[in-house]
């Protein structure tokens, strides 16, 4: 206390020896004071800390900071967009996009239906290859260079969408699910969607008009047609063919007649009155050939070398006869036809002797 005394009286030499002003004097004295009573333990008097003096000199600022981004936390979200808003934008593009696809595809399926009798195909692979080249393209959106271009800018907005719309938060939850319902609710794709489905069915089932999938299983029923018309012909050659045995129970052609039974062409191959003796049949394997297949019938082609005696004429006949026969889905022929009779040519007994080295003379019953 004694020394604040001194310094106090020093103080007030100095500012009568006008060392120090008035002012400067007040505030050296009230200095002075204050550390006595600091000494003294007076909490008021004391020096504030270096936090406080921060504080004080920048409370304004350090409240003003979380003030600045309580704000501008509710700026920035005020100038994003509206994820809903955002969500429609995108599936209007999508549906765009995806009507572009679906009308290309649809042309395609029409084309592939109207043009595939003319387009003359001969296995159902080939007719199941093309429509998954169609099917595969349409998929992957790639069945034109505009559709390519079109889902290529799309998905690169999906993607961006997804970085800025995640799924596990509430904006990417109403994001998303608002994208998927404006797709869901677009009319026009729905229409889209089933007539597509329609056209998948039509297209597809045009694979019932083709028998055969692959080459080798056409040859393996080609040999089978080809081993049966030989043991038809066989059968028909040595007087023991059974009609029931080739024929169904209703045959809508047997040569020039019409809706008849096995039992009227085991009576027309039997009529002695025929003008067509002895005859036989060699087929030409090589012209066999499937030329229609549908409702549970295949119709097949065929040549031969018809060779038979002719009583009216006295003489033999070789002619090369095409025959169009139908089998049914038992394998029983349902019609049995000349199509067309070609080189034609007659021989009398001798000159057939010298040739084929029979004994025939053309009288009958010797």
């Amino acid at each position: 206390m004694e020394d604040n005394f001194e310094q106090l009286k020093a103080l007030k030499e100095m500012l009568e020896s006008g060392a120090i002003s008035k002012s400067e004097f007040d505030a050296m004295k009230a200095e002075l004071l204050r550390k006595s009573m600091a000494t003294d333990g007076v909490k008021s008097a004391m020096e504030p800390s270096a936090s406080s003096k921060f504080f004080r000199k920048y409370k304004w600022v350090l409240i003003a900071l979380p003030v600045l981004a309580i704000g501008g936390y509710f700026v920035m979200r005020s100038m994003r967009p509206d994820p809903i808003s955002e969500a429609n934008n995108l599936a209007d593009e999508y549906c765009e996009c995806q009507k572009q696809s679906n009308e290309e595809y649809i042309r395609q399926l029409n084309d592939f239906i109207s043009e595939f009798d003319s387009a003359q195909y001969e296995f159902s692979d080939d007719v199941e290859s093309k429509l998954e080249t169609m099917s595969n393209s349409y998929l992957a959106n790639t069945l034109n260079v505009s559709i390519s271009t079109c889902f290529k800018n799309l998905n690169l907005k999906i993607e961006e969408a997804k970085l800025n719309y995640k799924n596990g938060t509430t904006e990417g939850k109403d994001f998303w699910f608002a994208f998927q319902s404006k797709i869901t609710q677009n009319m026009d794709l729905t229409a889209q969607t089933q007539q597509i489905t329609e056209l998948q069915t039509a297209a597809f089932g045009k694979k019932g008009n083709i028998c055969y999938d692959d080459e080798s299983e056409l040859k393996s029923r080609q040999n089978s047609i080809v081993n049966k018309m030989n043991s038809f012909y066989i059968a028909m050659s040595g007087g023991y063919l059974d009609a029931f045995d080739y024929f169904s129970y209703s045959v809508e052609k047997y040569l020039s007649r019409k809706n008849i039974s096995p039992t009227d062409i085991n009576l027309a191959i039997k009529d002695p009155d025929s003008d067509y003796q002895t005859p036989s049949w060699k087929i030409s394997a090589e012209t066999m050939s499937l030329v229609d297949c549908k409702d549970d019938t295949e119709t097949w082609e065929f040549a031969t070398e018809f060779m038979c005696y002719r009583p009216n004429r006295e003489q033999w006949q070789i002619s090369n006869v095409w025959y169009e026969v139908k089998f049914n889905n038992s394998d029983k022929i349902t019609s049995y036809r000349e199509k067309k009779v070609e080189r034609t040519s007659f021989m009398d007994p001798s000159e057939y002797n010298e040739r084929f080295g029979g004994g025939y003379s053309g009288e009958w019953g010797e």
